[in-house]
């Protein structure tokens, strides 16, 4: 679990799911926010501090699917690249496995991050963990009256007991694996209106040939940087020789 901060502070801005050592899944909506530049991230605490254990790092690059829909929240899903591997501060962070099949729609799964449990409330500043049930798409379309997009589920739908503000982003895991990112929520589940995930399952081609597409750039970059400053290097040496 990951929180996504403004930098320097604790003050939160979304949710997010390390599934790599230095790559952060979250929502589209969350990577599109305005001063997303001004972001990074903590790892390693139950608590939204600035204190030890926590860990942050920053952001060094995003990608949003191309395809995503601000309106519908189609394709609502990013990737944030961070300016280390976490691993060197942390050798046991905690990095989740996408699930390799479709969302268990009989699962008892649970919902964890830092947002308020009402709508445009504050952070309560400890990790909370909600249990949630997925919802039916005909019937979660029908209650929201809107469509429910492929590559999304809905899940949850009490008062008290449903993804709420400023939990955009956070991942749910079903069975030890990140099955979905939380997209929006209408009223907090007031209502009995569900939530509304994206299936991270979905993505997964996306997410590997993104990944792989990032690390490639930035090996080009540091590879064209190497071959620039050698030849510049040498000519300094034989002068020094000289």
């Amino acid at each position: 679990m990951v929180a996504i901060v403004k930098t320097g502070t604790t003050t939160l801005r979304c949710g997010g799911a390390l599934i790599r050592p230095n790559f952060v899944l979250t929502t589209a909506y969350c990577a599109s926010l305005p001063n997303t530049s001004d972001t990074e991230v903590m790892v390693g605490n139950n608590n939204l501090t600035r204190e030890s254990p926590s860990i942050f790092a920053g952001v060094k690059e995003i990608r949003i699917h191309k395809g995503y829909d601000p309106q519908s929240r189609k394709n609502d899903i990013a990737l944030l690249k961070l300016t280390y591997d976490l691993r060197i501060q942390q050798p046991a962070v905690d990095i989740i496995n996408i699930r390799e099949s479709a969302f268990p729609v009989t699962a008892i799964c649970n919902l964890t991050g830092w947002g308020s449990r009402t709508w445009n409330g504050k952070s309560p500043g400890r990790l909370q963990r909600l249990e949630l049930s997925a919802v039916d798409y005909v019937i979660c379309s029908w209650i929201l009256k809107q469509p429910i997009e492929v590559g999304q589920f809905c899940g949850g739908g009490k008062e008290g007991e449903n993804g709420c503000f400023l939990d955009e982003g956070d991942p749910l895991v079903c069975d030890g694996e990140l099955a979905g990112i939380m997209s929006y929520s209408i009223s907090c589940g007031i209502n009995n209106k569900p939530s509304v995930y994206t299936e991270v399952f979905k993505y997964r081609d996306w997410i590997d040939a993104t990944i792989e597409s990032m690390n490639s750039a930035a090996a080009t970059s540091l590879s064209s940087c190497i071959s620039t400053a050698m030849p510049v290097a040498l000519v300094s040496y034989w002068k020094s020789r000289a």
